[in-house]
């Protein structure tokens, strides 16, 4: 099988890689575990809260939460753990949930996670003043979100990844190990190093492929250019572009670009 070789621009590489680790089911690690085993230079940060300056983007795409929405290739936000978002008026948005929706520790994804989840990264995160001073209130299986002031992208908002949602009331640990509802769930991290996942058992979306995923960071772009060709990683993340350039030349990786 060839190992995959991925070099993506920042968006693309933290928006789409969890997609393709859902689906993924990578070679089989020691003891017959699927692992799939990415390297980069900034492959782990120093927290994985999501509601904390960009590390969100981490939150995601460890695959550990997901957000209410999400972009689609065309950049439109389509339904994620919503089924639908109207505008009921300027200031007014009726977000639906997916009645199927779970968090890893097996709670039911209710409106009032929801709002606590968002309450809190208005809190937390200054890039989410709109969540900060929003009015929040429930109607059955949906949340009413009452913007401040008219906000036309506000769908769009609920994609960035501080607005990922987490059990707030069940999360022991924010910035190792958020209680979310995506495919994956950490068993270890060490900041700005390693993060070890293994597949959430209760994920509310399809089949998980992979049992477990490695982040490591790796010091440089060379080395981790050679810890692909060697085997060391399955997945290199973000290379530059004279290290992918040469990495071409290896009939064993795929140089994927975006």
């Amino acid at each position: 099988m060839k190992k995959r070789f991925t070099m993506w621009g920042l968006v693309a590489m933290l928006s789409l890689l969890v997609m393709a680790l859902v689906g993924c089911g990578n070679d089989a690690g020691k003891g017959g575990t699927k692992t799939v085993r990415l390297g980069g230079t900034s492959a782990v940060t120093a927290s994985i809260d999501p509601a904390k300056d960009w590390e969100g983007w981490y939150t995601v795409r460890f695959g550990v939460a997901e957000t209410l929405f999400k972009l689609d290739k065309t950049l439109s936000p389509v339904p994620w753990l919503a089924t639908k978002g109207e505008q009921v008026s300027g200031t007014t948005w009726k977000i639906t949930l997916n009645d199927k929706a779970v968090f890893s520790n097996g709670t039911k994804v209710t409106p009032e996670k929801v709002i606590a989840s968002l309450k809190r990264a208005g809190e937390k995160n200054s890039r989410a003043k709109v969540l900060k001073e929003a009015n929040y209130s429930v109607e059955g299986n949906s949340i009413i979100v009452q913007t401040k002031e008219p906000q036309a992208s506000f769908i769009h908002d609920l994609t960035d990844p501080y607005a990922a949602i987490i059990d707030v009331e069940g999360t022991k640990d924010f910035d190792k190990s958020p209680i979310g509802t995506g495919p994956f769930v950490v068993t270890s991290f060490e900041p700005n190093k390693k993060a070890v996942l293994a597949k959430n058992a209760k994920y509310w979306d399809g089949a998980v492929k992979s049992e477990q995923v490695e982040f490591v960071n790796i010091a440089d772009f060379n080395t981790l250019a050679l810890a692909a060709q060697n085997g060391e990683v399955d997945i290199a993340l973000a290379m530059s572009p004279q290290s992918a350039e040469s990495a071409a030349k290896s009939d064993k990786l795929t140089i994927a670009k975006t």
